[in-house]
């Protein structure tokens, strides 16, 4: 779809494209009604501002709505409807030794337990040793700063999943 037919798209749909994309309703709504955009540039630049206005409180619902890093019986399981999606954003797990992912667990586990929040990483492109040692680097900072590292993280994956639905 171009940009011409999202701004045409009645409220409901365009809303369920960016929530589908950023896991926000409240982005979801606030980007339906800021329609129309010059161009994709100008969605992608709303998508952010909306986004890093979230209230830390929306941003760790939105965390939940995310597969960990290398557990890929999670990514058969419980994200079946978006299974296509999240295997080409983590494609290259399917590569990882059974070492790395044993680590990639204990990790996410340890993260958890410290930070209590999912742990985020715009893995498209990242091997999977590549995303543990950005976990192992991580784990050690304070919950706050990695809440805005994982508002990062998800401002890189959302715009990466309107590329794949909108055209620029």
């Amino acid at each position: 779809m171009d940009m011409k037919a999202f701004n045409d798209l009645p409220a409901d749909a365009a809303k369920k494209i960016i929530e589908d994309a950023c896991h926000s309703p409240i982005v979801g709504q606030k980007i339906a009604d800021l329609r129309p955009f010059q161009d994709f540039s100008a969605l992608l630049d709303a998508c952010d501002v909306q986004w890093f206005n979230l209230p830390d409180d929306q941003v760790l619902l939105t965390l939940e709505h995310h597969p960990k890093i290398g557990d890929l019986e999670s990514l058969r399981k419980k994200y079946a409807a978006v299974a296509e999606q999240a295997k080409t954003e983590q494609g290259k797990m399917g590569e990882a030794s059974e070492e790395t992912l044993a680590d990639l667990k204990k990790y996410n586990e340890l993260y958890e337990k410290k930070h209590s929040f999912r742990f985020m990483v715009c893995a498209t492109g990242k091997a999977p040793e590549e995303m543990l040692a950005i976990m192992q680097d991580r784990i050690g900072n304070s919950s706050l700063i990695e809440l805005r590292q994982a508002s990062v993280e998800q401002a890189k994956i959302t715009r990466l999943r309107l590329q794949k639905v909108i055209s620029a």
